[in-house]
């Protein structure tokens, strides 16, 4: 009798085995191609129940993490690595859709994510090898010209952008802000266009020293932004060094005898006088 039961359960399981669906993946793909270190991930997951009877239960997991010798530069965002699709009807077709985001440290490389479907706690693995490569623009404000300027008096500064990065950068714009010493002459900003990588231009800004700065040494500040071709921004930061100094201010008198000049002989003294503190040179 207990045979009889045994063999009863085996059927019945067999039956059931033999009803079930059958989940399988059909295709993976993800965006942005190469994945960005620092940027999010989408990560699509097309599976089909490629059996004549209904599927339940489906289930479609994402390992972010690896194994002990092989760590992922992945996780994600909202720790929801598991979608549950409950029933697929036979040869129907369902998408799973995941975010991951890709650590800001990833090294340039090919990584593989395990990718598991099935019913319930019966599931298959599918790997996919996703691309993580550093490609964005990195604009910077190489070299500027140091700035000297009395109070009240305009100047001006050159300043040299480089794109040390490995992809275009676009919409760059150049914006010089105000600070305690200086006022920009005009426009603040500087639209400066596309920039290629390991391209440089060099752009010249205007600037207003404060009447009532006092004397002595200021930095200014600057801020290149830009874009990169998927249109997310991205910006960097320095500081010009700046001069306030006294300018010489010369004022002059001359001196001569009105009778001797009507003789037509005259010695004229012409008397040069610095009215600033500053030095005056090569007067």
């Amino acid at each position: 009798m207990r045979k009889k039961a045994i063999i009863g359960l085996g059927i019945l399981f067999l039956l059931v085995a033999c009803n079930a669906g059958n989940v399988t993946v059909e295709s993976i793909s993800y965006e942005p191609v190469p994945a960005k270190p620092g940027k999010l991930l989408k990560l699509w997951v097309q599976i089909k129940n490629d059996s004549k009877y209904d599927a339940n239960n489906v289930v479609v997991k994402l390992d972010v993490k690896g194994d002990r010798e092989t760590q992922f530069p992945f996780e994600i965002p909202d720790g929801n690595n598991i979608r549950y699709l409950g029933s697929m009807k036979a040869y129907s077709i369902s998408i799973a859709k995941f975010n991951i985001l890709v650590s800001e440290n990833a090294p340039n490389g090919e990584y593989k994510l395990h990718v598991l479907v099935g019913e319930g706690n019966a599931l298959k693995q599918r790997d996919i090898s996703i691309t993580v490569q550093n490609i964005a623009p990195n604009v910077i404000i190489a070299e500027i010209e140091p700035i000297k300027a009395s109070p009240g008096e305009e100047a001006s500064m050159e300043v040299k952008l480089v794109n040390i990065g490995k992809d275009s950068a676009y919409n760059v714009i150049l914006l010089l802000e105000e600070s305690e010493a200086i006022v920009p002459k005009g426009n603040s900003s500087i639209y400066i266009g596309n920039l290629a990588p390991g391209e440089e231009k060099i752009s010249r800004i205007r600037i207003v020293a404060k009447p009532d700065t006092k004397l002595g040494a200021y930095e200014v500040p600057l801020k290149v932004v830009f874009k990169d071709r998927e249109d997310l921004s991205y910006e960097n930061f320095a500081r010009a060094g700046l001069e306030i100094y006294e300018k010489p201010e010369l004022d002059a008198s001359l001196f001569f005898d009105r009778e001797k000049i009507k003789e037509g002989k005259c010695i004229i003294t012409l008397e040069v006088y610095n009215t600033s503190n500053a030095s005056a040179k090569y007067v």
